[in-house]
């Protein structure tokens, strides 16, 4: 429930210390409670949680393999499967200032992971480069969805694994699934995907649908807004103080959500070359 972020925990004290810089602005002497809490608790992100959730056991890996993590954000998965599975990862993202930190982290981690700016749609590597893909809350914010994951299968191997998330197409998407931590990269430029117009989509690319699988349902969607609504009115303190237990509370989905299955605002697709 908590593994997302606990790579961090590995981090050496100077670079723990640098993290917790670049995060909140500011030196912070206690670094041992950090290192406990994100030891027991990862990244206080919860729809971050579920998200890393859903996707961490799908992952299997074979000697050779390699992953991209496209969109990578903050690098969080990338370093978080170079370190713990040892798969070489790359990430790519527009954000200068994540890329930088991120490629720092893995140079203190030891992790085999390298981070560069690229575009989805521009990926820039050879033909047939990675056996995995990750595109985690990314398709909605690229105006050229066909052609991202046209450079997706590109560099993808035959028998490669894309693993994705995106918004279900609703009403309610455009306000309810943006966490914070995506909020600052743009609005999406549409506010998701019809199930089976996305199953089409990915087709049209070449792509083969293996599983879809619904999430983000009451629970989740509702602790997620509280963290927002924290986070901006009262900042990144009193956000670490609730994260577990509104944590806690999204995973009665697990529970409630299955009696539902069409209540959700999510959705996870695997699919292969």
């Amino acid at each position: 429930m908590f593994r997302y972020g606990r790579v961090y925990a590995r981090l050496s004290e100077r670079g723990l210390a640098h993290l917790v810089r670049v995060v909140t602005g500011r030196p912070l002497a206690v670094v041992g409670a950090i290192r406990a809490y994100v030891r027991w608790f990862g990244y206080p992100d919860v729809a971050g949680q579920v998200r890393f959730g859903l996707v961490s056991p799908l992952l299997r890996f074979a000697p050779g393999d390699r992953l991209l993590d496209a969109g990578c954000g903050n690098g969080l998965y990338a370093l978080e499967l170079a370190t713990t599975c040892g798969v070489p990862c790359v990430g790519v993202d527009l954000k200068a200032e994540r890329l930088v930190l991120a490629q720092h982290l893995a140079r203190d981690l030891r992790a085999p992971a390298s981070f560069s700016r690229a575009r989805v749609t521009e990926l820039g590597f050879p033909a047939g480069t990675f056996s995995h893909v990750l595109l985690i809350e990314v398709l909605e914010h690229i105006r050229s969805d066909r052609a991202a994951l046209a450079e997706i299968h590109r560099v993808l191997r035959p028998g490669g694994q894309l693993i994705l998330t995106v918004p279900r197409e609703d009403p309610f998407t455009a306000n309810d699934l943006h966490t914070y931590a995506h909020a600052e990269e743009g609005a999406h430029v549409r506010h998701g995907y019809e199930r089976d117009a996305l199953a089409a989509l990915l087709e049209s690319t070449g792509f083969r649908v293996e599983l879809w699988q619904p999430y983000y349902r009451w629970f989740t969607k509702w602790t997620v807004r509280a963290q927002q609504l924290l986070h901006q009115r009262y900042g990144a303190l009193l956000n670490v103080a609730t994260y577990p237990l509104l944590r806690l509370l999204s995973g009665l989905d697990l529970v409630a959500g299955r009696r539902r299955a069409a209540w959700h605002r999510g959705q996870l697709v695997v699919a292969t070359r």
